[in-house]
């Protein structure tokens, strides 16, 4: 599976199988003529007992909604097998000879009916693959987007707890939002276009390139070292190096990490990823960093910052909702603020750093640990550093990454996975919020309420 989407690929891994009541109903209706021929032979061949054999229809339509043509040419089989076991049964029972003419109207008719309806089952499967394809695809560069990321990463990750090798690959374009600024979108879009056919001619059609969001990238290479993926990240890296554009030139940073057992979910070993990504962009960009050269532990901490002068707080407490899906976003802080905390919300990691370094009255930090533009884990870092006091939560759809701690930086107050109930939400924000006013210094600017 390379750059370009494999779209059979991904679709034989999600392939619903027909249902066993389904073939329990073709199997059922294809009985029923034959049925009708050995019990009432008479009246099955009469005008009214024709409309038996209809009942042979019923698995073309079945079959042809799971499978298309092949289920059609199944139920066709089928059904004629049906035509002539029951006209062999009235042949046995009824020493005149077979209404020939009445046979041939049968087949002429069954057949144009499943063909039929074949046809019309292949038009609605052929729209059903091309929406799967769009919802698998980024329309601007045609490279596979995060949801086909979420299949493949989880497979290969799977197979690396096997005993295989996993390695991620993080790209971001340095200054891209400078590109945008200067130049206009349509410049914009033009880089993220070149950079997704670099990516395309690079990549191995054992891995894959997605899109992950805005202008960063995601390289899944299974069975690959870390130095191999270090090897592939320097070749991205160079070539688009080389790209000339109109206006000049762009550069980007790469942030790599390999499977290890303590990064116990694919969410964490993307965000280890990460957390190498924004090493490279701190190091002064244009680089690739090693996940493995980072500290696993912030080992100082700047002395807490003052409260803010005047700054009120919520019944229980004020959290900022780091959250890039805008729905999901809405309704969970809407039921925060029902349960009486003061909910401020940021898309992005990079959009609660900044909310953080002017809003000092904010208690916890409640972000996922996979989102585009800055991960969970490297916003947890960035807060140990930046804002000391502020707890963090950080959610996980994968239950089992609760267990790994080793990776996760200093100033993390929980690792919560989803699906998780408001009650224990709650629960964990409340303690997060105690443990943020008891490390803070008692200020006569707040009073008492």
């Amino acid at each position: 599976m390379s750059g370009e989407l494999d779209l059979p690929a991904v679709q034989g891994l999600v392939e619903e199988a027909v249902p066993v009541r389904a073939l329990l109903i073709s199997a059922g209706a294809l009985a029923i003529p034959v049925l009708g021929a050995t019990v009432a032979p008479e009246w099955v061949e009469r005008d009214a007992g024709l409309l038996v054999w209809l009942a042979a229809l019923v698995p073309a339509f079945l079959l042809t909604y799971y499978r298309g043509w092949r289920g059609t040419s199944i139920a066709l089989a089928a059904g004629m097998a049906t035509l002539a076991v029951g006209q062999g049964v009235l042949a046995v029972g009824d020493a005149r000879a077979p209404s020939w003419t009445v046979i041939f109207a049968l087949v002429v008719a069954f057949m144009t009916i499943c063909l039929g309806i074949g046809w019309v089952g292949e038009l609605l499967h052929r729209a059903r693959r091309d929406a799967e394809s769009a919802a698998l695809i980024d329309t601007l560069t045609g490279l596979p987007n995060r949801r086909h990321l979420d299949i493949f990463l989880n497979a290969t990750y799977a197979a690396a707890q096997r005993g295989g090798t996993l390695a991620v690959v993080v790209f971001d374009l340095d200054r891209f939002k400078a590109v945008n600024d200067r130049y206009g979108h349509a410049a914009g879009d033009e880089v993220l276009r070149a950079v997704g056919r670099v990516l395309v001619a690079e990549t191995r059609r054992t891995d894959v390139t997605v899109r992950f969001g805005g202008e960063e990238f995601v390289t899944v290479l299974p069975g690959a070292d870390e130095g191999a993926a270090v090897i592939f990240a320097r070749r991205v890296r160079d070539s688009v190096r080389r790209l000339e554009f109109p206006w000049g030139r762009v550069s980007l940073s790469a942030g790599v990490a390999r499977y290890r057992e303590e990064l116990a979910s694919p969410d964490l070993l993307l965000a280890e990823a990460d957390r190498a990504l924004y090493a490279a962009k701190d190091q002064g960009r244009d680089r690739i960093v090693r996940a493995s050269e980072l500290p696993r532990t912030v080992t100082s901490a700047p002395a807490d910052e003052p409260p803010a002068p005047g700054a009120g707080r919520a019944d229980r407490g004020r959290v900022l909702l780091v959250e890039d899906d805008p729905s999901t976003r809405r309704s969970l802080a809407r039921a925060l603020e029902r349960f009486g905390f003061e909910v401020t919300v940021a898309p992005d990691g990079r959009s609660a750093l900044e909310t953080l370094a002017w809003d000092l009255g904010i208690d916890v930090v409640l972000a996922d640990v996979v989102m585009p533009i800055m991960g969970g884990l490297t916003l947890a870092e960035r807060v140990r550093t930046e804002r000391p006091r502020v707890r963090v939560l950080l959610l996980s759809g994968y239950p089992h990454a609760s267990r790994s701690t080793e990776a996760l930086p200093p100033g993390v107050s929980g690792f919560l996975h989803k699906p998780i109930t408001l009650s224990e939400l709650v629960t964990q924000l409340e303690a997060a919020v105690r443990e943020t006013a008891a490390t803070a210094e008692p200020s006569p600017a707040f009073g008492r309420l």
